[in-house]
């Protein structure tokens, strides 16, 4: 089994030390990729794919994630592609929007928070913000759950804290350490959005609102970040699928 990535990834790194997979070099002719968050096809390519670059694509691209979650019941925020329905939002609900200018995007980029109508910028996509409690990431493999880990502020982060986008430069990063493993719902939802995607395996980030009692997809990540526990279980699984 091959990597094939575009991009590169600290990640795709520490599976070739590891051995879990081989270096994609010139010549080579694979029969198996370990496809890394890649939405191009390798030329000539006839073999097996694990997260074909469809569906990579469908992960990458923000708004035919929602689609595709909506179409399977998966519920995530509200969100919606007409910039007057998240004005309604604003004006009506007093409600903040995520303005979303980049549908293909990490770490917070080009996410417009406001809950000013004037202030509302063009944007292909915009989400309601949901009040969170708890924010979680659900790893999965090959139809099986190899993590589930909390987001939490960083202990060592010098900066001001941002609560509305929880990114590691803003202070925040995935915690194992008390977290409920158990929770069906946090298992089925992650499940259910690899399975909706159309992939083999990603990272879904899920948000809790105490309010309502319910869990939210925000997005699904296709090449995530993944060291100690997480990757010592996504080799395991990677193993047994193969």
């Amino acid at each position: 089994m091959h990597l094939y990535k575009t991009r590169p990834s600290k990640t795709a790194v520490a599976l070739v030390k590891a051995k879990a997979v081989r270096r994609l070099k010139p010549g080579t002719k694979p029969t198996v990729l370990l496809n890394y968050g890649s939405i191009k096809p390798l030329p000539n390519f006839t073999g097996r794919y694990l997260n074909t670059p469809q569906a990579v694509n469908n992960a990458s691209c923000k708004i035919r994630t929602f689609e595709l979650l909506t179409s399977a019941d998966v519920p995530t925020v509200p969100w919606t592609t007409n910039r007057d329905e998240a004005l309604e939002w604003i004006t009506k609900n007093k409600a903040m929007v995520v303005a979303r200018t980049l549908t293909r995007a990490s770490s917070g980029r080009g996410a417009h928070f406001t809950d000013n109508p004037d202030l509302l910028v063009n944007a292909p996509l915009y989400t309601k913000y949901v009040k969170k409690q708890a924010e979680y990431r659900v790893n999965v493999a090959f139809g099986t759950i190899i993590n589930i880990r909390q987001k939490r502020r960083r202990t060592d982060f010098e900066g001001e804290v941002d609560n509305l986008c929880r990114s590691h430069n803003n202070g925040w990063v995935f915690c194992s350490e008390g977290v409920d493993k158990s929770n069906e719902t946090l298992r089925s939802l992650g499940i259910n959005s690899i399975s909706a995607l159309g992939l083999d395996f990603g990272a879904v980030d899920i948000i809790y609102n105490a309010y309502f009692n319910s869990f939210y997809v925000l997005e699904v990540n296709s090449a995530p970040g993944m060291e100690g526990e997480t990757l010592t279980n996504f080799i395991e699984a990677l193993k047994n699928a193969i």
